[in-house]
């Protein structure tokens, strides 16, 4: 029973007199207006209290979780249960764990062409603690998609275990496709990986569909399956997907142990819940309760606390890690919406309740050994004019981010909108030295917050160069990406304080990235951790 924002337990009342009292809350009525507490007091009351006595609500305590509850007193070892090493390591030995920090050591990936690549930072501690079996677990905020993919390929691809499952759970199909990608692109050695999220031919890498060790039979009964499905409705289809998945585990059990399951939650909980047949065993029934040594659950943000809790104890093979990745915890629709149905998500909670680092993945990019130089915005604009004053000697390293402080910056309204002309005009420029450097606008990606600056901007520079809102860049990239902010020292940044939508921004560049802006925009709640000097060179 998931946690709900007026499941209220214990209150605390201020009475006139300036005395508290605290009561346990029996019932709660809510109207329009209006909310009643019945309550009975937790202790004597004083005697001054009368009838129809003004109080005031100081604070009120919701009640825990029904599964919540039963998971910690498993824990304290209050509640017998069989072997649970599991939830002993998520909440801590009587909660006397503290999780000791792993080595920093930047960890080395081959891909599939032959190339030798060190991770950077983020990913690198991403992937030590990955490995450490000291680490119960693990909470990874990353600040886009390709950021988020990277991590969990490098996780996938540098674990080896014997007999150690990894399962890799989303509840969106759409996610595993781009992580597939992602591992595919990396030399996996020898490993196993099945995505049973996909069910049709040719749809990604590691599908059913696409094994080489399958026979044609069985490859042709999965096929026909699929596609008596897509014609099938109502109890047809039903008794195809049994028969589906039942296809499923037999081509899995062909394909002997893997390495790596991919799959969405729902199917995830459809082989866990599933009642046992001791005369038909189940192959992915069997390797999800004995197999599984890590779990990464991708998007759980979008997961709810209930299915957490569920997962745990479904999952109870000792030492396994749970792994939760979001590429966004600050998305306030997201928030919103867990709080609508009634809940945290799995995230929340494995930051609330868990004891496990959190790791902040920024980074998109590999540093591949032997492979073309980096682009040097610093080459690019040197000696380019007065809108360039820098000292190039304070620069140790090639320069690809640049924070550039526009001159004669003024928003002014338009509308519902705003526009800064000054912001254009240094924007043209930029476009004038990239072109004279030899990027196109086959190269380049422009980016505004504004709708207004974006048709501004599309006005003024040439008519083959494109620019887009940002929330339009999610699905892009590009080797440079520019990004017009629009606001001035004396704007409030409003547009600029969903985190979410500066990661997006700042995330789609392969080779550079051009921020314009104003000096105060580091005050922004979505900047104020990425504009320091030493993620980007000022430029004024």
């Amino acid at each position: 029973m998931p946690h709900h924002p007026g499941f209220i337990g214990q209150a605390r009342f201020l009475t006139e007199s300036g005395a508290l009292i605290d009561v346990i809350v029996e019932s709660v009525v809510k109207s329009d207006r209006a909310m009643q507490l019945f309550c009975r007091p937790d202790q004597e009351l004083p005697r001054g209290l009368r009838k129809n006595s003004k109080m005031e609500c100081v604070s009120v305590k919701y009640r825990t979780p029904m599964v919540t509850a039963v998971l910690e007193s498993f824990a304290k070892k209050s509640r017998p249960i069989v072997d649970r090493e599991l939830i002993n390591r998520i909440y801590g030995q009587e909660g006397t764990y503290v999780h000791q920090k792993v080595n920093d050591n930047l960890v080395r990936i081959h891909s599939k062409d032959g190339r030798t690549g060190l991770l950077a930072p983020d990913h690198s501690a991403t992937v030590n603690n990955y490995l450490d079996e000291g680490c119960p677990g693990l909470v990874l905020e990353c600040s886009s998609l390709t950021s988020k993919a990277l991590a969990i390929a490098s996780m996938c691809g540098s674990y080896c275990a014997p007999r150690g499952l990894q399962l890799v759970l989303s509840p969106d199909p759409d996610s595993l496709r781009d992580i597939s990608l992602a591992i595919h692109s990396l030399d996996t050695g020898n490993k196993r990986i099945i995505n049973i999220a996909e069910l049709e031919p040719g749809a990604s890498h590691f599908s059913l569909f696409d094994s080489t060790t399958l026979d044609k039979k069985q490859l042709k009964h999965l096929t026909r399956l699929s596609s008596r499905l897509t014609r099938a409705s109502g109890r047809s289809a039903r008794k195809l997907h049994r028969l589906q998945r039942r296809a499923h585990a037999a081509a899995i059990a062909a394909l002997g142990d893997q390495d790596v399951l991919m799959m969405t939650t729902e199917q995830a909980f459809y082989w866990l819940l599933r009642p046992k047949d001791p005369l038909r065993p189940c192959h992915i029934q069997e390797l999800l309760e004995q197999k599984v040594a890590r779990v990464i659950i991708n998007d759980s943000q979008e997961v709810s606390e209930a299915e957490l809790n569920c997962l745990v104890l479904l999952l109870s093979c000792p030492g396994t890690k749970i792994v939760s990745v979001s590429d966004n915890e600050n998305y306030a629709e997201l928030h919103e919406h867990n709080q609508a149905r009634g809940g945290c998500s799995a995230l929340e909670l494995t930051k609330l309740k868990q004891n496990l680092p959190v790791l902040k993945i920024r980074s998109t990019e590999v540093c591949w050994e032997e492979e073309e130089p980096a682009l040097d915005l610093g080459a690019v604009f040197d000696n380019a004019g007065e809108r360039a004053e820098w000292e190039r000697e304070e620069w140790t390293e090639e320069c690809n981010r640049i924070f550039v402080s526009v001159r004669d910056s003024k928003a002014i309204p338009s509308g519902k909108s705003i526009i800064n002309d000054g912001e254009v005009s240094a924007l043209v420029w930029i476009v004038n030295r990239l072109r004279a450097a030899g990027y196109d606008q086959h190269q380049v990606l422009i980016a505004a917050f504004y709708e207004a600056q974006m048709e501004l901007a599309t006005t003024r520079l040439p008519v083959e160069y494109e620019v887009i809102m940002v929330e339009e860049v999610e699905d892009s990239s590009s080797k440079i990406v520019r990004v017009m902010t629009t606001a001035d020292s004396s704007s409030n940044f409003e547009e600029m304080d969903c985190e979410k939508r500066c990661n997006i921004a700042l995330s789609a560049h392969t080779d550079a990235l051009i921020v314009l802006g104003c000096d105060d925009q580091g005050t922004a709640s979505g900047w104020s951790n990425l504009l320091g000097r030493g993620y980007f060179n000022q430029v004024k």
